[in-house]
């Protein structure tokens, strides 16, 4: 049933009504130009401060980056979860450090490692108090800034107690 009409290609629907596939397209067009423009993300450096390790965000887009809702910092060499495990006994056994924030802008770069952020968690996701880090082991770490900033890198520990960033995988 579908046919041409102005120049359009036209898929009759089952009620009988026209679709015309220019307005698929251009809502299509709409709605991707609208999710591009909500998001960004940026680098996430280890550093250390005054012999604590912290971190901080870098990159054209680190300037948006001003509230931090959420941190993760996982071993690269992490173990998957088993199946059927729950999440928060994998995230125990698998996370270095997790924290969860709120939306209220408490919390800035730089964030300090095992320093818990503030807020009510409304995330509902697992919080894991810091662990010790290994010297030599290649470690992920993960931030949410706001409610649409995504950044990560990588980053290692050095026998000086220095700390040595890989930047994203």
């Amino acid at each position: 049933m579908g046919g041409k009409s102005s120049g359009e290609l036209v898929i009759a629907q089952p009620q009988g009504q026209a679709l015309h596939m220019r307005s698929l397209r251009v809502l299509a067009l709409i709605s991707l130009l609208g999710l591009s423009g909500c998001s960004y993300s940026f680098d996430v450096r280890a550093v250390m401060i005054d012999g604590r390790l912290a971190f901080v965000a870098e990159g054209p887009s680190s300037g948006q980056a001003k509230c931090v809702t959420s941190v993760r910092v996982l071993p690269q060499d992490y173990e998957p979860g088993r199946e059927g495990e729950p999440t928060e006994a994998w995230a125990q056994r698998a996370y270095a450090w997790s924290d969860h924030g709120d939306y209220d802008c408490d919390d800035h770069f730089p964030i300090f490692y095992g320093a818990p952020l503030k807020g009510t968690d409304e995330s509902g996701l697992p919080d894991v108090a810091a662990k010790p880090l290994r010297v030599g082991t290649i470690y992920e770490v993960s931030a949410v800034a706001g409610a649409t900033g995504y950044g990560a890198g990588r980053f290692t520990l050095l026998p000086d107690g220095s700390v040595e960033n890989l930047g994203r995988q």
